[in-house]
């Protein structure tokens, strides 16, 4: 089913809402099962050497992380375990009141991002996050830092879809409106101009 501006729109009960494929469920357990076999993989093959996969560019080399996302805050381990939870629940309760397949989407990475780094912050020792993933010009990250990024800007570019599609959708209305006024007008006239000759006809 499409909404008034073209965009996809999702209906099905409570339950698909929550377990569905775009559910705050299933995808992102996906995400923290993938970000945990990857920590779990990099502390086991990482903890002597680096991969370099593009030299000088990108490799895979163990970091770990007391910060957020991409080593910002660092020591802000009780803080971000705190916050977590309210901002999970938040995204959760969205996603399932969310109409729009692309919003759902973003939602459920952006759950599975919080998820995969909120377990290691609980479980692992001092709070430490595992980072592997090495760009040269950027800070070590993890699956679920790129799940979470890849979340908001999904997130941001359905907004600006959705957003575009609307306004379309008003202009085409708009249009159809002053064209529909102009057919008014026209259909009119033919009738005042189908008036006068009879009129002249009877007068004579």
């Amino acid at each position: 089913m499409q909404a008034q501006g073209g965009a996809p729109v999702l209906k099905g009960s409570g339950a698909f809402r929550l377990f569905g494929p775009s559910g705050p469920i299933l995808l992102p357990a996906l995400i923290v099962a993938a970000d945990q076999l990857s920590k779990a993989w990099a502390r086991a093959n990482l903890a002597s050497s680096q991969i370099d996969l593009i030299d000088g560019f990108l490799s895979l080399r163990l970091v770990y992380n007391t910060g957020a996302a991409f080593g910002i805050f660092p020591g802000g381990r009780w803080v971000f375990l705190a916050v977590a939870p309210p901002v999970a629940l938040g995204v959760a309760l969205w996603s399932m009141r969310a109409a729009h397949l692309g919003e759902r989407i973003a939602a459920a990475l952006m759950l599975g991002g919080i998820f995969g780094n909120s377990w290691d912050r609980l479980l692992a020792p001092d709070g430490r996050v595992t980072d592997f993933v090495d760009f040269s010009f950027w800070p070590a990250f993890n699956l679920a830092d790129s799940a979470l990024v890849v979340g908001l800007v999904t997130y941001g570019l359905s907004l600006l879809v959705l957003s575009r599609r609307s306004s379309d959708a008003g202009r085409s209305t708009k249009n159809q409106e002053v064209l529909e006024g102009k057919d008014g007008l026209l259909v009119d006239a033919l009738d005042e101009g189908d008036k006068g000759p009879r009129a002249d006809v009877v007068s004579h």
